[in-house]
């Protein structure tokens, strides 16, 4: 009796002991795999923590990227409009003073030119004489010519200088007979100067009675200007430039440029025309040509033209 009580206690113990070691390891196993699984789920959280973080600054990178890009374009486009509305609002003022405009405005910096391509003759006015000057200036580079050569009582180069710069119609004259209007109209087309042609002398009423007159054109004047502007360190256009930046008639192209701002221009002026051609040297000189016929009234035209003389320069200079 003892012997089985004895038996019946220790199969009760090691029966326990199985049991317990049985429930111990599955709560270690459970707790292991639950841990796991805990630090998983906070790896993850931590992982998608970044990514979505990442995610957030990249695009907020590409909203600021494109705010500034758009501010950009913004900007971009206001400083154009704002150029070509202070352009368009010269250049209206500008047809609405004449009844036939022509006109051209080169600017070197951008390689870039606004004109309304009008090439059609134009009555010239006294800017004829550029090109007077210009066949002179040729043929005395050429060797044909002697600049110190005497005519009506003064020389070649001083009768050049009072044509240019103070217009003046006798000197004019004096050349013209000098040279002879065949061999300046033979040198105009040879030189692709095709609209531009000499039929009468300055102030002569009674040829233009009979319906002859000088003439010139928006693409004549602008090449003569772009060949000085290009050439402008040999001669011989720097020696004409250096004339023409002598002028002494500052109603129109001069008119508004400050003071100390050289400009190389020709101006002319008859009943019903004022027309202006020139250089305005700046950071980036401008090339103007303005050509008109049947003015209202001269004011009225010279103030248009020198207005979209001074706009253009200060769109020119680096500010």
């Amino acid at each position: 009796m003892g012997k089985k009580i004895m038996k019946f206690v220790v199969g009760f113990l090691i029966g326990g002991l199985c049991i317990a070691l049985v429930f111990g390891g599955a709560h270690f196993f459970y707790s292991k795999e639950v841990g796991k699984k805990a630090k998983n789920t906070t790896t993850s959280s931590v992982v998608s923590k970044k990514v979505t973080n990442t995610a957030t600054k990249e695009i907020a990178k590409e909203e600021t990227k494109d705010s500034k890009d758009a501010t950009s374009e913004s900007s971009d486009e206001s400083v154009s409009k704002l150029t070509n509305k202070t352009l368009e609002k010269d250049i209206e003022a500008l047809n609405q003073s004449a009844g036939n405009v022509a006109y051209s405005i080169y600017f070197t910096g951008t390689d870039k030119e606004i004109s309304n391509h009008n090439n059609e003759q134009m009555v010239s006015a006294s800017v004829i004489k550029v090109f007077i000057m210009d066949y002179l200036y040729q043929q005395s580079v050429q060797g044909q010519l002697d600049l110190s050569e005497v005519t009506s009582g003064e020389s070649l180069d001083s009768l050049i200088r009072r044509m240019i710069q103070s217009s003046d119609n006798e000197a004019t004259n004096s050349l013209i007979d000098y040279v002879g209007m065949d061999k300046l109209n033979q040198y105009f087309a040879s030189a692709g100067y095709t609209q531009t042609t000499v039929q009468r002398k300055m102030l002569d009423t009674n040829a233009q009675a009979q319906g002859l007159e000088n003439y010139t054109s928006l693409n004549d004047t602008m090449t003569f200007l772009k060949k000085c502007l290009t050439y402008q360190t040999e001669s011989p256009y720097s020696e004409m430039l250096t004339v023409m930046k002598g002028q002494q008639i500052n109603t129109k192209i001069r008119r508004l440029i400050p003071e100390g701002v050289q400009v190389a221009n020709k101006t002319g002026e008859l009943g019903g025309v004022d027309n202006d051609i020139g250089i305005i040297f700046s950071d980036h000189p401008v090339i103007i040509s303005v050509l008109t016929n049947n003015g209202q009234s001269p004011e009225t035209v010279r103030q248009a033209i020198s207005q979209l003389s001074l706009d253009a320069y200060e769109l020119s200079i680096d500010k």
